[in-house]
């Protein structure tokens, strides 16, 4: 688990998490930015209001973080293979597509692997518990679906 050493810079916080992201995962530092701004783009689209707010409310500079990349995050590339598989057949089931799908898929199209990806899943939930504090991960995992595989 990363020690996140909280610092006076509203953007100090969130750059380095992602600093920290791109050494344990071995990702290029745009790369970790690119998967940090996929998971919180997933918990803006997919937590309720009053559950995003407190999280985002405890990563001061998140919401910046994901607001200045908000258009390209938007243009990301169409699922592929099985992503476009379990994303479609999950659209078709409950008519929305899966969370965990889309930010495999934002990170597959930044060439990230699968193990990268659950390593920065990991390390985004472990940094989220450590700012927001465990009631509030607790909260977070159960509104999205599977999320709580990786925690």
């Amino acid at each position: 688990m990363l020690n996140y050493v909280s610092t006076v810079n509203i953007r100090g916080l969130m750059d380095d998490f992602i600093n920290q992201l791109a050494i344990s995962a071995n990702l290029e530092r745009a790369d970790a930015r690119l998967v940090t701004q996929s998971f919180l783009r997933m918990a803006d689209r997919h937590l309720s209001g009053p559950l995003a707010a407190d999280l985002f409310q405890a990563l001061p500079g998140a919401r910046g973080l994901l607001d200045e990349n908000s258009v390209a995050l938007e243009a990301e590339k169409p699922a592929s293979g099985i992503e476009a598989m379990m994303s479609g057949a999950m659209k078709n089931a409950f008519g929305h597509e899966d969370p965990l799908i889309t930010v495999l898929n934002d990170a597959k199209a930044a060439g990230l692997t699968y193990g990268q990806t659950l390593i920065a899943g990991q390390a985004f939930l472990d940094f989220a518990r450590q700012k927001a504090g465990a009631t509030v991960l607790q909260r977070i995992t159960n509104e999205i679906p599977g999320l709580s595989r990786i925690n």
